[in-house]
């Protein structure tokens, strides 16, 4: 039995290792084990208390009388009490999520038109995900790889137009994790052409150097995607509707007859001869 025990914890304790790692107490999930270890450790020392009792009795007399069963009642019940709060607990972590497995997503795939990779010192690495990549309302997801821990972590968009204003996104991270900025929560990319992209942080040894990148919003009929690591780029040009040319009748110029010039007649001269 103290073999199987053994076994016990040691599975357990790897198994935790994996699914909470570091977050015992950062994480809701992390606490819930804590106290389910401290109420197992208590069940396990009743158990021994109470099996050690048992033996000694045993070796002292072929039998256990009415009064000795009677004080292993209370120790017996408060072992059955741990018992049921050891199961309880369990049913609690079921129903939660540990902060090192992911969960599965359910819901509808969004193919992104612009995805930015962006890796930098200190294990720093964030990707940035933006659709539809027009001028206008965009949905914005922001996926954190590394560091572990962060602080004050912000996502800066700059248009190379000055005449339009850029956003500052407060991404409400501290740990590896993604954030979604809906289409309707008013961020609205305005200026077409080339941005740039700044990613900020603060990790526990200090500032993070920023990573920096460039994207271009189109302008509502020609959409640049993008590609990820492997794929070739790829720009979709859509032909507006095609509006047919006025047709003007041309112009025929008026022809003017020309104009005769009238023939005069040449004056006769009269030669008169010198006098005699």
């Amino acid at each position: 039995a103290n073999l199987v025990m053994v076994g016990i914890i040691i599975t357990g304790a790897l198994q935790v290792y994996r699914i909470d790692n570091i977050s015992l107490i950062n994480s809701g999930h992390g606490r819930v084990i804590l106290l389910k270890s401290l109420i197992v450790a208590a069940l396990i020392f009743v158990d021994n208390t109470v099996r050690q009792f048992v033996l000694r009795g045993m070796q002292r007399a072929k039998s256990l009388n009415e009064k000795v069963v009677y004080r292993l009642k209370r120790p017996v019940g408060f072992q059955l009490s741990l018992t049921v709060v050891v199961l309880a607990t369990s049913s609690w972590l079921m129903a939660m999520r540990p902060p090192y497995v992911l969960q599965v997503d359910k819901g509808p795939r969004v193919d992104y038109a612009i995805v930015q990779d962006l890796e930098g010192d200190d294990d720093f690495r964030v990707r940035v995900s933006i659709t539809p990549g027009n001028i206008g309302a965009n949905r914005v997801l922001i996926e954190l790889f590394g560091p572990s821990r962060i602080q004050n972590f912000t996502v800066k968009f700059t248009p190379e137009n000055p005449n339009f204003s850029g956003f500052t996104i407060n991404v409400p991270i501290t740990r590896p994790g993604a954030a979604l900025v809906a289409e309707d929560s008013g961020l609205l990319l305005r200026a077409p052409g080339n941005w740039k992209l700044e990613v900020n942080g603060v990790t526990t040894i200090g500032e993070l150097k920023p990573l920096t990148s460039q994207f271009v919003i189109a302008d509502g009929i020609t959409v640049i995607t993008t590609p990820k690591q492997g794929l070739k780029a790829m720009t979709t040009t859509t032909v507006p509707a095609a509006t047919p040319a006025p047709t003007i009748a041309p112009t025929i110029a008026p022809t003017v007859a020309p104009t005769v010039a009238p023939t005069v007649a040449p004056a006769a001269t009269t030669t008169v001869p010198p006098a005699g």
